[in-house]
């Protein structure tokens, strides 16, 4: 099997857990020939789009892209993973756009249309919307509404909140503000959140669905003193089991995911609330299988195969 992977230059990863690196490994280890691009290697004649790739190869079990560039087109192509990382800017929706003109030639993980469709932080919200999830179970989103968040944490009696970018990604540039500071902080590239405590003490959950299937979850811990659990950001990974109630609100997104057709995805799970659900480039298999033994990498590509014979 043929697969492109879009995503940053390879020689730009330098975590040893990258998830794409891992299922990269995973792929060669099969056998399968992969292809490296980037959006920047991307190009359409007339109506056809073509990508200035690099060959990939382990060598000592590291993934190394191969010197030799080669101009390949997605209908030579098995599969395409689309891994790039956010922010979810200009770049990205271009990026996004190109790739949908190739959906009836390649299967994608995940559909390209798809991603431009979807917005990471209102996934819950779109599954609220679409019947799958109650209100009380995601976290409450606030836009241009400071007001309304301010009137919330009134009645419940808290006094934070968590702004973070609209278009943010991998925990970054988020902060813990007062309740006062609520109105001078709500912008149109800010979300507004109720701040939930027991992130601070317990985390969060990341869990990752495959084909609307939930495969598995990490535990995952802010730095001392932090609350902000994801791994790019310090936060560090425990095995630990869900509740009942967390387990039949894992069950409900995963309706959701299969539904619109996501195929590969990873939540954020703050106590019983969905906090996003990447569909970009969501991360954690290795830290996953490294706690709890499982071929997370394996079970990707069955379904890799799986999906892209029957395509």
């Amino acid at each position: 099997m043929k697969i492109l992977v879009v995503a940053d230059p390879l020689e730009s990863i330098q975590s040893p857990s990258d998830t794409t690196v891992y299922l990269t490994r995973a792929a060669l280890k099969r056998g399968h020939e992969v292809f490296w691009t980037t959006p920047g290697e991307i190009f359409l004649t007339q109506s056809e789009v073509g990508f200035q790739s690099r060959p990939v190869e382990l060598q000592k079990d590291a993934v190394k892209a191969a010197a030799v560039d080669a101009t390949v087109n997605l209908a030579s192509m098995d599969a395409a993973w689309v891994r790039k990382d956010p922010p979810f800017d200009a770049a990205y929706l271009r990026l996004c756009w190109l790739l949908a003109l190739e959906e009836r030639r390649c299967w994608f993980m995940n559909r390209p249309s798809l991603l431009l469709r979807y917005h990471e932080k209102l996934v819950p919200a779109e599954a609220v919307a679409q019947g799958f999830l109650e209100p009380h179970e995601i976290i409450d989103n606030f836009y241009n509404a400071s007001a309304a968040l301010v009137a919330l944490l009134k009645s419940r009696n808290e006094s934070e909140a968590v702004a973070k970018p609209f278009f943010g990604f991998g925990g970054r540039d988020i902060r813990r503000i007062s309740r006062d500071s609520i109105p001078s902080v709500g912008g149109e590239d800010t979300l507004l959140q109720p701040f939930h405590k027991e992130v601070q003490e317990l985390g969060d959950h990341r869990l990752f669905y495959l084909g609307g299937r939930f495969i598995g979850h990490v535990a995952r811990l802010p730095k001392p003193g932090g609350f902000v659990s994801n791994f790019a950001q310090g936060g560090s990974g425990e095995s630990r089991p869900l509740s009942d109630s967390q387990k039949k609100v894992v069950a409900k997104l995963g309706k959701f995911l299969s539904h619109i057709g996501i195929d590969f995805a990873g939540a954020d799970l703050i106590g019983d609330h969905i906090s996003e659900v990447n569909i970009t480039s969501p991360t954690g298999l290795v830290t996953m299988q490294a706690l709890d033994g499982n071929p997370y990498g394996d079970w990707v590509l069955d379904f890799v195969e799986a999906q892209s014979k029957a395509f």
